[in-house]
């Protein structure tokens, strides 16, 4: 685990985590379970934070992308490919 991120709702404690298996887990604190499971960066993610006020997950990786989660459909939403020009 790389990092970790949590949400308190009127009825729950969520925790997000990420780390060097590239994915992002969504658990629920409540049942000590992981809930959802998201696939889709092809390298090390290293950043997870809950968005708070709308219902995403927001993971960046090593593979430049910041891609956005819905937690309810526990779909992909967006995704932002970061490209760095030097010059």
């Amino acid at each position: 685990m790389i990092d970790i991120d949590y949400l308190s709702t009127i009825d729950k404690l969520w925790l997000a985590s990420v780390g060097a298996d590239k994915q992002v887990k969504l658990w629920d604190t409540a049942k000590y379970d992981c809930v959802a499971t998201f696939d889709g960066h092809t390298s090390r993610a290293y950043a997870i934070r809950f968005h708070p006020l709308l219902p995403l997950l927001i993971s960046g990786g090593w593979d430049s992308s910041v891609k956005l989660w819905n937690r309810n459909s526990k779909k992909l939403a967006c995704l932002l490919v970061i490209v760095l020009i030097s010059y």
